[in-house]
């Protein structure tokens, strides 16, 4: 930053400071504690997590994705799998439906509706897209209550998929197999 912007970031930095908390090594449970009272969880960039995903929507936090701007970058995009994976949601109607979503074009998640719209920003809203859905779920507790209550209903879809375990199963008896183990 120029010399002179450095004294307006200073103030911005220590005031956000404040906001911020660091939590130690945590156990399991503990973790699972804290990320169930976070109002939403932002995936990381540039390198997404999505066993984290997968423990916020255990507890139903909301995950903001940075969606296609991590393919832009040749990265993969786990948390708007996983949305893809639930399903698209139409909020208005309450109910889950099994098609994936998206709203058609190179981009599925483009704004039209459900999780796409609550938690996957897409190309045209870039970075702040990713900050606008966070705010509107951490200071909304109605729409927050509301895709929470999704993701927990839909949450079965990722948990209780044996297809993906028997998918799994075989890639890692392949594995296995290939590298001269087992019998």
């Amino acid at each position: 930053a120029p010399l002179a912007e450095r004294p307006a970031l200073e103030a911005r930095r220590h005031q956000l400071e404040s906001r911020v908390i660091v939590a130690p090594q945590l156990s399991l449970s503990d973790f699972m504690l804290l990320l169930g009272a976070c109002h939403v969880a932002l995936e990381p960039f540039p390198f997404p997590a999505s066993i984290t995903s997968l423990d916020a929507f255990a507890v139903g936090t909301p995950v903001v994705s940075h969606g296609a701007h991590l393919a832009e970058h040749g990265l993969a995009q786990l948390t708007a799998s996983l949305y893809r994976r639930l399903g698209a949601f139409d909020f208005a109607a309450g109910q889950g439906r099994s098609d994936g979503g998206g709203g058609g074009g190179d981009d599925p998640f483009d704004g039209q509706g459900g999780f796409e719209e609550c938690c996957v920003a897409n190309r045209a809203q870039g970075r702040g897209g990713v900050a606008e859905k966070a705010v509107r779920l951490a200071m909304d507790t109605g729409y927050r209550a509301e895709v929470s209550s999704a993701i927990t209903r839909l949450s079965p879809r990722l948990f209780e998929d044996m297809a993906a375990v028997r998918e799994w199963e075989a890639f890692l008896r392949g594995a296995v197999a290939l590298g001269g183990y087992g019998g």
